[in-house]
């Protein structure tokens, strides 16, 4: 019986999949186990073919700082922000997002 057509997903260097778990799940190739709602990241470069009991939540893309750049990184679990400052380059982990600054107009 053949399974039909698989979408790929291919993964670059500076790349990562952000993956939750819809059942608990066995990831073969890691030989790690997670619980259903668990999030975990996959980074390239690979070629990546979803399964059923994935949801692939987004394709995150690593953030190129220069020396006098950076980014505000909000912890999804405590809540937490942080700068990351350059020159470096960042990928977000499973549980960070990027945080937006309001700047007053003065700053602006």
């Amino acid at each position: 019986m053949r399974d039909g057509t698989k979408n790929i997903m291919v993964i670059h260097e500076e790349e990562a999949l952000l993956l939750r778990a819809r059942v608990p799940y066995n990831d073969k190739r890691t030989k790690k186990s997670y619980k259903p709602g668990q999030k975990w990241l996959i980074k390239g470069p690979l070629d990546f073919i979803p399964e059923n009991e994935v949801e692939v939540i987004e394709k995150r893309q690593a953030y190129p700082l220069a020396e006098n750049e950076g980014i505000y990184v909000r912890d999804l679990w405590t809540g937490s922000v942080k700068l990351v400052k350059g020159p470096q380059t960042y990928l977000l982990s499973e549980y960070e997002e990027l945080w937006n600054k309001e700047l007053t107009p003065v700053v602006e």
